[in-house]
């Protein structure tokens, strides 16, 4: 299903490689690989994922927080809490290429913690 194009297939071999589950070698370079193909397909936490594996440079990828952000701008746009709350966090500090705005992290925190994010609940608590 993964090879015929499926993003819920592709994400979720990635996760097997990630964690070597499913009699697959752990391999954060493969896991890159079918997250990519899942992303590129929509598949909001394969983004998230993304972003994250750009940030802390993982699964070979080289670390870059502008690749970061592009993924958790593409799952926030979808609803994802965790990927809206790394952009807020990416808006407060002006990092990833973003320009510093209070504005947009506090829109940002404030779709994460609407959903029950914990901490983005606090950082608005914290402005």
């Amino acid at each position: 299903a993964a090879e015929n194009g499926q993003a819920v297939a592709q994400y979720n071999l990635g996760v097997f490689y990630n964690f070597g589950q499913g009699g697959l070698q752990k391999s954060e370079e493969k896991a890159v690989k079918w997250f990519l193909e899942a992303a590129e397909k929509g598949h909001m936490q394969a983004q998230f994922n993304l972003g994250v594996f750009y940030s802390l440079g993982l699964g070979g990828l080289q670390q870059s927080d502008e690749k970061a952000v592009k993924w958790y701008h593409e799952a926030s746009e979808k609803g994802h809490a965790d990927a809206q709350y790394n952009l807020g966090v990416f808006y407060n500090f002006g990092q990833g290429g973003l320009q510093k705005s209070e504005e947009k992290a506090v829109k940002w925190f404030l779709e994460a913690a609407e959903k029950g994010h914990m901490q983005a609940q606090f950082n608005l608590g914290v402005f």
